[in-house]
């Protein structure tokens, strides 16, 4: 649901290109099928959250890439794997850093 006074705003166009909202990230970047990140909400409601500073969304068309993204460190968590026994996967990791296809986040150290 669009606020009224938003769609006034930026008209039916600018609803596919621009974000309004009060959660707990900020759209920062957005390129149709490419990436979409988001920096933390410093007015966010809830004090001390969210705890990641950033999320990257990078858009991988090939499962293949998106496993071999993941196997090589260049991402935290991919989607829809090209293995039948997997349909998503993560690596595990001890820091709050995650980056690459499907969800990607950064806090400081």
């Amino acid at each position: 649901m669009y606020s009224p006074t938003f769609v006034q705003k930026v008209g039916d166009d600018g609803l596919k290109t621009q974000a309004v909202g009060c959660g707990p990230f900020t759209l920062v970047e957005f390129k149709p099928n490419e990436i979409i990140r988001m920096k933390k909400n410093p007015d966010y409601w809830q004090k001390g959250k969210p705890y990641f500073d950033e999320v990257v969304v990078k858009i991988v068309g090939d499962p293949n890439t998106r496993a071999t993204m993941l196997a090589s460190g260049d991402a935290d968590l991919a989607m829809n794997l090209s293995s039948p026994t997997s349909r998503s996967s993560a690596r595990p990791r001890a820091s709050r850093s995650w980056k690459g296809p499907a969800h990607s986040s950064t806090t400081s150290p």
